[in-house]
């Protein structure tokens, strides 16, 4: 039997001074292959983006045969998406299939989140 992964990911979610929503996530080290940025058109919301960068960290886990996912956010928003995604046909319109896709990947990923304050560093 292989050996479990855990993924510990941090997900943020920004706007450029420039107006345009990007994301990041950050895989636990400086140099690790999975680290991303990326800019992203039709949100115009922070927690949106962020959530975004979340289901993209848990696609990419699964993927990568990881067993369990801790995803990291200073998003309270965020965080209750993913923490009550089995409520996905209550969350709003604009972001049901999201947490509904971030639902369905739990039978085959172990998904927690937590919430942090913005200055922890996950680096190793």
């Amino acid at each position: 039997m292989p050996h479990p992964k855990t993924a510990i990911v941090r997900v943020k979610g920004y706007c450029s001074p420039e107006g345009n929503y990007q994301y990041s996530l950050n895989w636990g080290c400086k140099d690790h292959p999975n680290n991303y940025k990326a800019a992203i058109s039709g949100f115009h919301d922070i927690e949106m983006v962020e959530l975004y960068a979340a289901r993209t960290a848990i696609k990419m886990a699964k993927k990568q045969k990881y067993t369990k996912i801790r995803i990291l956010t200073e998003s309270i928003i965020v965080w209750d998406f993913i923490k009550n995604s089995a409520n996905f046909a209550k969350a709003p319109l604009q972001v049901r299939s999201m947490v509904q896709a971030i639902h369905a990947h739990r039978q085959f990923i172990i998904i927690k989140v937590e919430l942090i304050d913005g200055k922890e560093n996950i680096e190793n």
